[in-house]
């Protein structure tokens, strides 16, 4: 069985794309503007970048993809997801020819790097995916240190010097109500666009703004953001729990009035 990997490029957009729905039943008009607002980013990141990843096909089918984020900075390639959505390709060896296709590839001259290779690949898996991180402790990559959930894989003699550090609203932000969304995830973005419209129904005929901000365009590529803000304060509960959701949220707009955007 041949697996081919190959350059997301705008002739093959598409199937990246396509790739994050395979095994999602989610299909209400909310994940549709989320796909819009991913397939806006992943084609002007192709044409600012030449590619933001990697595809793997099997007999001409799309079975998987690593998306990066060139961090220009640290001329670093930050991998922001590795995915492959059905169960029966897992196991092939896809994932690993994937990673070790980006890094061969990482160390060429890239023109978003002033015609020089990435030094170092970066990511951070979330706490709750133990097996992914795993996964590219075997593939070499390190923990920069004992404490710290970022892993590097060194292209280079060199050991990014990161931290992950929580947002801080500024001052202006602070009588808001800031929705924060991963335009580069369809999952995340569909989450903040619920958020969103649930802050429209809780706060309807008051006054202060729903912002909706781009976290790729607010912080570096490390910060970490909450799902919202209210008032300069984050709200922890999910929308798992909706009604506990929006006590917190009335709870911290006290008795003020706001007026809200369109967000949908």
């Amino acid at each position: 069985m041949e697996i081919k990997i190959v350059d997301v490029n705008l002739h093959n957009l598409a199937d990246f794309l396509a790739l994050c729905r395979c095994n999602l039943e989610i299909r209400d008009h909310i994940f549709r503007i989320s796909e819009k607002i991913r397939s806006k980013w992943a084609y002007e990141a192709v044409n600012r970048f030449g590619t933001i990843g990697k595809i793997a096909y099997i007999h001409e089918n799309p079975v998987g993809f690593i998306q990066f984020i060139p961090d220009i900075k640290e001329r670093a390639l930050l991998i922001t997801c590795i995915l492959i959505p059905n169960p029966e390709d897992r196991g092939l060896g896809i994932g690993r020819r994937m990673v070790e296709t980006l890094i061969c590839d990482a160390a060429k001259p890239k023109d978003f790097f002033g015609g020089k290779g990435a030094r170092t690949l970066i990511t951070y898996p979330p706490p709750v995916e133990t097996s992914l991180e795993e996964f590219f402790e075997k593939m070499g990559f390190r923990h920069i240190s004992p404490f710290s959930s970022i892993l590097y894989y060194p292209i280079e003699r060199y050991m990014p010097q990161l931290k992950r550090r929580i947002y801080k609203p500024s001052s202006e932000e602070k009588n808001d109500i800031i929705v924060f969304y991963d335009p580069s995830c369809p999952v995340a973005t569909y989450l903040s666009l619920r958020v969103g419209v649930l802050l429209k129904e809780i706060t309807k005929g008051m006054r202060i703004p729903i912002k909706m901000v781009n976290m790729l365009e607010k912080g570096d590529l490390y910060t970490i953001f909450p799902l919202c803000l209210v008032k300069g304060k984050p709200i922890d509960i999910t929308l798992e729990d909706e009604e506990a959701f929006r006590r917190e949220v009335i709870r911290r707009l006290g008795t003020e009035s706001c007026e809200t955007v369109n967000i949908c």
